[in-house]
């Protein structure tokens, strides 16, 4: 007869078996999704139509030789080049590594496009990349973008349940706007992979509290994670301002302290090692920021901002006369791309469903303040992170829609989120009904 200790040793040693075969089959079920998901993605590639902005990014991507090599003083960096004024590399470099793995190295390329000159024109003067190669140079695109979505749906079934992850990841792989944007050999997936993972890191930083020593080394994982989302795209760079929210901000507001100066001191040198690692990371993969940093950074920027005005007289027809035709416009990509029906009156219910999911993860995330949870964690960033990078593309003065993208998938999130919340809450209902009955 087992006695009640053993019994009691039994019954903990079965438990702890189950949570560990949940676990592997919670891994299998991402590692399925994730393979699916770009497999998916891969067969698309060939689809998306060709941008011309791809030319230059394809063209440019020769920059990866010159960097591998460690020939960091070449023309290719210097302060007076347009290409790494106008763009980080990483991109360049995700690019490269899919023609090399297709069998096209750097005398393959094509030439930049010439916005000048006609379809036609371009494609005599060699400026058009030939269709293989457009695809190999695709392809890393569709594995990055199955990559983010793969972390997006672990933070999205943590916050909101395993419906609600699959909706959002069915919404988002079928959406002609994501695929459009995301599979393009341009900087758009490997924004998107690393703001997730940036994410993410702040997630399980938060997840890890009050354990200071976990929370500060995803805190570090969160810098480098945030420092390539700026390497990809330069607005992508205010994912670190989520991580500032949580070293700052939240994290402090939790946890026994000694003393007001110890919990202060873990903010400063939390705060000043994620954005000193951010910095390290972004200047890293850069040889055009090592001779000069700070001043190549600003310049980086300035530049963008002149590039932006140039488009702005160049396109008059596509910019925005006044900030209200801003919002309207941009809130209707956002709802449009978010959902894959189109039907009178979409908006208005994609609307609705974006504002109940915005409560339901705001109402989650207070609960990280009463008592720490993986469901409150990743509510509070899907909810931080998710604004902060949407914010920025808002404001651009042109009406690109390729500038949507994380607006579009953030919002497919919250319309996803208040879609599942309002169904219960209608099941609840009708059994509380029923039940009276």
């Amino acid at each position: 007869m087992l006695m009640p200790g053993n019994f009691l040793s039994n019954l903990t040693k079965q438990n702890r078996y189950a949570a560990i075969a949940q676990r592997y089959v919670r891994y299998l079920e991402i590692f399925v999704l994730g393979v699916i998901s770009a497999l998916i993605l891969v067969n698309r590639t060939a689809d998306i139509p060709f941008h011309p902005d791809e030319s230059h990014w394809i063209a440019t991507s020769g920059y990866f030789e010159k960097f591998v090599s460690g020939d960091f003083l070449a023309p290719e960096w210097d302060k007076n080049n347009y290409w790494p004024l106008t763009q980080p590399p990483l991109p360049r470099y995700v690019i490269a590594i899919g023609r090399l793995v297709g069998g096209f190295d750097n005398s393959s390329l094509n030439s930049p496009w010439d916005f000048s000159k006609d379809y036609s024109t371009n494609e005599a003067l060699g400026n058009l990349p030939n269709v293989n190669l457009l695809w190999w140079s695709r392809i890393p695109m569709a594995f990055l973008t199955a990559a983010g979505l793969i972390i997006l749906f672990s933070l999205v079934h943590l916050a909101a349940g395993r419906l609600t992850a699959y909706l959002m990841l069915l919404l988002v792989l079928f959406s002609e706007y994501t695929s459009s944007m995301l599979l393009r050999a341009m900087g758009e997936a490997p924004m998107f992979l690393f703001v997730m993972a940036a994410t993410y890191s702040a997630y399980r930083a938060l997840a890890s509290w009050p354990d200071r020593r976990r929370s500060f080394r995803w805190l570090i994982f969160m810098g480098i994670m945030s420092g390539l989302a700026a390497a990809a795209k330069l607005n992508a760079s205010v994912v670190v301002l989520g991580g500032l929210g949580v070293s700052l901000i939240l994290l402090p507001m939790k946890g026994e302290w000694k003393s007001r100066k110890e919990r202060d001191v873990f903010r400063i040198r939390a705060s000043v090692v994620m954005l000193l690692i951010t910095w390290a990371t972004f200047v890293s993969i850069n040889p055009f920021l090592y001779r000069w940093p700070v001043a190549g950074a600003v310049q980086m920027l300035v530049w963008r901002i002149k590039e932006m005005l140039e488009a702005q007289r160049l396109y008059p027809n596509q910019t925005f006369p006044t900030i209200a035709d801003r919002i309207q416009s941009a809130t209707a990509v956002v709802l449009e791309g978010s959902g894959i029906f189109v039907f009178v009156g979409a908006n208005i219910l994609y609307a609705s469903l974006l504002i109940a999911g915005i409560y339901v993860l705001a109402k989650r995330g207070r609960e990280w303040f009463a008592g720490a949870s993986a469901r409150s964690a990743a509510s509070i960033v899907i909810l931080l992170c998710g604004l902060l990078v949407s914010i920025p593309p808002l404001l651009t003065p042109l009406n690109w829609p390729r500038y949507y993208v994380l607006p579009v998938i953030f919002g497919t999130v919250l319309i996803s989120v208040g879609a599942i919340a309002i169904l219960n809450w209608a099941k609840m209902v009708l059994e509380d009904w029923r039940a009276k009955l």
